[in-house]
């Protein structure tokens, strides 16, 4: 099992996010509410993988990619939006994958799984 951060300035969705995939599938789950407290998270927690909203005060999810990635940290981000139109451009500033809120919870949890046995594998 992975450990995963949910970045998402709705309370609401890190707790649903941590039902998911804490107590359902067994992953350590951490919360951040902005782009900037989850960058403070990565630096003091080992974390596998990003469940990352784009709408967010402070520093929202595109900084936070832009920020990720220009750091090199490689590690997957999935990113999850009610900005439909702004799935692509997620994906070409550093986002993993992208997904549309609402979201299909079997499918996220699958995807997550994926990347996490992807990411835990030798390169």
């Amino acid at each position: 099992m992975g450990t995963i951060l949910v970045v998402d300035d709705e309370p609401d969705m890190i707790r649903y996010l941590r039902i998911l995939l804490e107590e359902d599938e067994g992953h350590q789950v951490l919360g951040a509410s902005d782009g900037g407290e989850a960058l403070d998270v990565l630096r003091s927690a080992d974390v596998d993988l990003v469940v990352l909203d784009l709408l967010m005060p402070h520093m929202d999810g595109f900084e936070f990619l832009r920020e990720f990635r220009g750091a090199g940290d490689k590690r997957p981000v999935v990113v999850l939006t009610a900005l439909s139109d702004s799935i692509g451009g997620a994906c070409e500033r550093g986002a993993t994958l992208a997904m549309a809120k609402p979201f299909d919870p079997d499918r996220l949890v699958e995807v997550i799984a994926k990347l996490l046995e992807a990411n835990a594998s030798p390169a």
